[in-house]
């Protein structure tokens, strides 16, 4: 499924279902969180965060960084145990990222401002069928890195967002249908619905021959 929309269309689908939060989740925000403080998480070395806590349940959370880093990092799961005993029956997925108020200025020293563009957006829907165990996070990411690298330096992914999960009739047992819009921005110029449409023929190729997803149509 591919499609034109107005750029208003993320925020007015919020209201459909979402996943449920899970590890993926967890560690997308915290990443975030920690990318504001100049640590990029992606690049450094990540281990299970068993042992290291009882706030955290063992083998389902992970952590980053230490006192000799001047930043630590934790994100998945938090203990069942722990839970149970405040009285919460639901699992909690959760990350915390702490660091050094040294290590904080300079970070915020390198920080430089980005200007924004004032050109609209330009929006397109995709479909993709993946396998039900899949974490719609996960997807999310590989779709957002596939949609960056079609771009190119012509223009920008400005945002990805999932705004509707469907499992049931019409799919193939054991998958389901998340459905992701992309936003699409050049800093110089009004984009053309041409070279849209090219970056997303792009990212189609892309995922048809590098992943197990496969294109709604």
């Amino acid at each position: 499924m591919a499609s034109n929309a107005s750029p208003t269309s993320p925020s007015a689908r919020r209201w459909r279902r979402r996943e449920a939060v899970d590890f993926y989740e967890a560690k997308h925000h915290t990443e975030a969180l920690a990318s504001l403080a100049g640590i990029d998480l992606a690049r450094e070395g990540i281990a299970p965060a068993a042992g290291a806590t009882d706030a955290w349940q063992p083998g389902q959370a992970a952590a980053a960084g230490g006192v000799t880093a001047g930043w630590i990092a934790r994100f998945g799961l938090l203990s069942l145990a722990m839970t149970r005993s405040m009285d919460i029956p639901a699992k909690v997925f959760a990350g915390i990222f702490a660091i050094l108020p040294e290590r904080l200025a300079g970070a915020a020293d390198r920080r430089r401002f980005a200007p924004f563009s004032l050109f609209p957006p330009a929006l397109r829907d995709l479909a993709l069928v993946v396998d039900s165990a899949e974490p719609a996070a996960a997807v999310r990411e590989r779709l957002a890195s596939i949609a960056r690298e079609a771009a190119g330096r012509a223009f920008a992914l400005d945002q990805i967002d999932v705004f509707d999960v469907y499992q049931g009739r019409e799919l193939p047992e054991g998958s389901k249908n998340l459905a992701f819009s992309l936003v699409f921005r050049a800093a110089d110029r009004t984009l053309t619905d041409d070279e849209v449409n090219a970056a997303l023929k792009k990212i189609q190729d892309e995922i048809a021959r590098t992943t197990r997803y496969s294109v709604r149509k």
